[in-house]
Formats: structure tokens, C-alpha cells, sequence
């Protein structure tokens, strides 16, 4: 159960081993023979339900809290339960993790972009490599669509047993601060560690910065002691300087600003690639081109190369098969409309959207247009401050819906409006539909519209309830009608 986990008998007689068939933390899943983990959850609480598990036949419970139901099999109390059932699930599995050399990919953006990169990068260079995170996880044989960034632990140790078991040896995984504060990866040991960057997100969780980034920071206990290394955007003010002086076998930095172990210089970037000078250390590698537009990309593509470098992979073979590096879904992601530029992105949080704006006006010709809405029932504070970002580096605005989950729409939107200054280049449109339609409609050549927050997500969520939404399909119906004799773009350019 880890090392260090203090164990207390609650009922039940005591032994040296407790046989177990498998384990559970859904009451509902229990069946004879298995060990019921009671966790604590923000909305359930698995203590609640230990007498159901017994019911079904659990032969053994683990508990984090002394409960009024005494359970009349062997019962353990411990201080996390979180953490002992990742070790568990782990143990189940095999210890999976320790069989294979995992990437961990954490930062408040540009995670999946990377751990994509890395993944790619390795496939191309002859090692077949797994794949968990937000947009979809690539395991032996299959691909299935993500439904958290980082999976429940049972999930995680399953797939990388998975990808054991087909005899791959890597592995890349999306690590978020939610489930590195649930010790969800409890049982994990990570080949290197990579941390993009640390901005503002979450805090409808974390409440702090300082929770959230000590969150983060737990990525750093799971590194093999042997062979763990770091990999760190070191331009970041919150990250640089944090690993000095540590002790991992390697700590690798990248960098566009600061002066990095990867670099890159002289950045230009077009509407569809981006060119630079790569770097290690002092001695310029060569002139390099990769086919994703902005400065985000050119840090992805540093994390990324600077881990292959970790691994041991030399220059030539990373930089001749950049060529093989694919666009990740709902990324910076170019959806075609004649005569102006369409991106769809996942920016939903501030940094991300000035970061999609920034690169925006480093490449415009004429107009941006930006449509964005925030999210319900997530970090309210984020919002004022994404409203005057889009407002102030936007030509116009669009501001619409998100997800709004329980939260009013209405609420949402006027709270985003308390950031946006001036006022007479932005105006509402609740429909996110509608309102993307009605940027398209005032588009005029070699316009940029952006459309972000939900990137690759094909659905919203009104209350509780789930509907398909896709940014992209809605571009493509009026690209679609517009070339069939619906809607044109000349009959209906105008101002917002």
C-alpha cells in the first residue's frame, strides 16, 4: 500500500494477508470476494455505502474514517484511502508503470499538444507508444475517447497493464492537478516528468494558486528514483528556478526567452507553420520549420524534443521526422473557409486565450474576430479577466455560451462583460450556433477568427444534461450552405 501508510484493524480478524479477488470503490461493482476502498469524493462519499458492499460480498474494507456500521469482515483504516486503492489497483495490475518508460505531461496548457508531439516523435523513431489524455487514449490495437484528462486509478493502471501486455515500452500520459490532488496515480513511477507551464485554472478546486501549483508539484514524488528526470519550461516566472538544486538523475529545460538546455530563436510564424533557430545549450542544431502556426507550438514542440533528447534520441532522428508531427484535435486547429482563416482552439483559460490572441496579431493582415464563452460551475474569477483579454487584443467579440452546466447562461456572460472594455466592439449572443454563425458571417478576406474553449469537445452541457456540439461542424454546415446557394459571404459582410 506504499511505503510509510500506517494501518489500523478496525474488525475483522487480524492476519498477515487478505486474499482478494479485485477491488472496488463503487459500491455497485462489488462482488464476492473483493475489497470495498470507501473514498471521499466531492459530491459522494464511499463511507456511505460500505454496508451495501458487504452486502454484495466484500470480503475486506479500507477505510479513511471510523463509521457507525461496524462491517463483520476485515476492515482497515488508513489516512488516505485515495492513495492506498492506486497502490492497489496498481498491485492488481502488476505494477505496470515499472515495466515501461513513461512521459507524465503536466501544466495548466499545451498538455495534450505535447504529449501528442512525444508520442509521435517516439512512433516515428521504431517504439510504439501508448497514449492517456483529454482528446483520446491510444492503447494496443484501439483507440477510445477520453472522458477525463487523467483517468480513475483502476482506468489508468488497466491501460498501461494493456500496454504492457502487447510488449510496447513507452508510454505518454496526461497528468492533471485534480488528479495528482486525488493521488489517482498513486502506484505510478514516471520515466521523466514534463511541466509546460502554470497559469491560472481551477481555482473553483484548488481555491489558491499555491494549492493548485503544489498540486502540480506532486508529479515530482512519482519520479523514478533511479532514472526520474525533469523536463521544465523555464520562461515560466512560477517554474523557473523551482527544480535547482534538487536531485533527479537529469533536469532538462527549454526555453524561447531564458536561456534554456533547448531554445529557440528567431520565431516566425505564418498561418500555417512555424519557423525558427533550434538550439541546445550554446551550439545552434539548425533552421527549423514545424507545421503548427504560434509560439505556443514552437514551446510544445521544445517540451517534446527536449524529452526525446532525455531519452536518448540524437538530433537527426527527431528533427528529420518532424514531418510526421499531426495536428491534435481542436489545437490551433485550421478549419477551411474561402478567403479568410478559421481556428477552432480549447483556450479556456486566460493565459491560453491571450496567448491564441497574441499570436493572432503577430500574423494578421486585416480583422481578428474572436468568439469565446467560459464554462458554468468552474473558477468564476477567470472570467472578467478572459473578457477584457479578448476585448482588448480582439477587433471584435463575439461572447456566447460554453458549457454552462447548472449555472444561468446569463450569469455567465455578465460576468465575463465586467472585463470587456470597450464595449462597442463586442456584443452577445447567447446560441454558441448562432453566434458562431454570425462571425462567419462577417468575415471578410484574410480575416482571423477564432473561435475558442472548447476545441476538440463535440458537445455541450445545459444542466446536467449532455447535447452534441461541434465548433468545426457548425463552420462546415455554413461553408456548406454558402457554396450550394444558401448564405454568402459577400452578401453579408459587415461591421459587428
Amino acid at each position: 500500500m506504499g511505503k510509510g501508510v500506517s494501518i489500523k484493524w478496525l474488525s475483522g480478524e487480524k492476519t498477515e494477508e487478505i486474499e482478494v479477488e479485485s477491488v472496488q470503490c463503487d459500491s455497485r461493482s462489488v462482488r464476492r470476494g473483493d475489497c470495498f476502498v470507501a473514498l471521499a469524493g466531492t459530491a459522494m462519499d464511499g463511507h456511505d455505502y460500505i454496508e451495501e458492499a458487504v452486502r454484495r460480498g466484500a470480503s475486506s474494507v479500507i477505510v479513511e474514517k471510523v463509521v457507525s456500521f461496524v462491517p463483520p469482515v476485515a476492515t482497515l483504516l488508513v489516512p488516505d484511502t485515495k492513495k492506498v486503492f492506486g497502490f492497489l489497483c496498481a498491485a492488481i495490475n502488476g505494477f505496470p508503470s515499472r515495466k515501461l518508460n513513461i512521459v507524465a505531461v503536466t501544466g495548466t496548457n499545451g498538455k495534450s499538444s505535447t504529449a501528442f508531439m512525444i508520442r509521435d516523435f517516439l512512433s516515428a523513431l521504431g517504439s510504439p507508444t501508448g497514449l492517456i489524455g483529454t482528446v483520446r487514449n491510444v492503447l494496443p490495437g484501439r483507440e477510445t475517447i477520453a472522458t477525463h484528462t487523467t483517468p480513475p486509478a483502476m482506468e489508468i493502471q488497466s491501460m498501461l497493464k494493456e500496454i504492457v501486455d502487447a510488449g510496447w515500452k513507452f508510454a505518454v500520459m496526461e497528468t492533471s492537478s485534480h488528479a495528482l490532488d486525488q493521488n489517482r496515480l498513486a502506484g505510478c513511477e514516471f520515466r521523466i516528468s514534463v511541466f509546460t507551464n502554470i497559469t491560472q485554472d481551477h481555482l473553483d478546486y484548488h481555491k489558491t494558486m499555491e494549492n493548485y501549483f503544489e498540486s502540480k508539484l506532486k508529479l515530482t514524488e512519482l519520479i523514478r528514483p533511479d532514472i526520474g528526470s525533469i523536463v521544465y519550461n523555464c520562461d515560466d516566472s512560477i517554474l523557473d528556478g523551482e527544480f535547482s538544486g534538487k536531485h533527479y538523475a537529469n533536469i532538462f529545460s527549454f526555453g524561447i526567452v531564458n536561456s534554456a538546455n533547448v531554445r529557440a530563436s528567431d520565431v516566425i510564424a505564418s498561418f500555417d507553420s512555424t519557423r525558427f533557430i533550434l538550439s541546445e545549450d550554446t551550439r545552434v542544431i539548425d533552421k527549423v520549420t514545424i507545421p503548427f502556426s504560434g509560439v505556443s507550438n514552437v514551446y510544445n514542440f521544445l517540451a517534446a524534443a527536449a524529452t526525446l533528447k532525455t531519452l536518448g534520441y540524437g538530433w537527426d532522428g527527431i528533427i528529420s521526422n518532424i514531418n510526421k508531427l499531426k495536428a491534435v484535435p481542436g489545437r490551433f486547429e485550421k478549419v477551411y473557409f474561402p478567403s479568410a482563416h478559421v481556428y477552432v482552439d480549447y483556450a479556456h483559460t486566460p493565459d491560453a486565450l491571450d496567448r491564441l490572441l497574441v499570436w493572432a496579431n503577430s500574423i494578421k493582415r486585416k480583422r481578428i474576430i474572436t468568439v469565446f464563452g467560459c464554462g458554468g460551475d468552474r473558477d468564476k474569477t477567470k472570467r472578467p479577466i478572459m473578457g477584457k483579454i479578448a476585448s482588448e487584443k480582439s477587433d471584435a467579440v463575439i461572447v456566447t455560451s460554453d458549457n454552462p452546466r447548472t449555472e444561468n447562461p446569463d450569469k455567465i456572460i455578465g460576468d465575463i462583460l465586467e472585463g470587456v472594455a470597450p464595449r462597442d466592439n463586442c456584443i452577445v449572443i447567447r446560441d454558441r450556433r448562432e453566434a458562431i454563425r454570425r462571425a462567419l458571417s462577417l468575415l471578410m478576406e484574410d480575416d482571423i477568427l477564432l473561435i475558442a474553449g472548447k476545441g476538440h469537445e463535440d458537445y455541450q452541457i445545459f444542466g446536467k444534461e449532455k447535447i452534441h456540439f461541434d465548433d468545426k461542424e457548425v463552420v462546415k454546415e455554413w461553408v456548406e450552405e454558402s457554396l450550394h446557394g444558401g448564405e454568402t459571404g459577400s452578401s453579408i459582410y459587415g461591421n459587428i
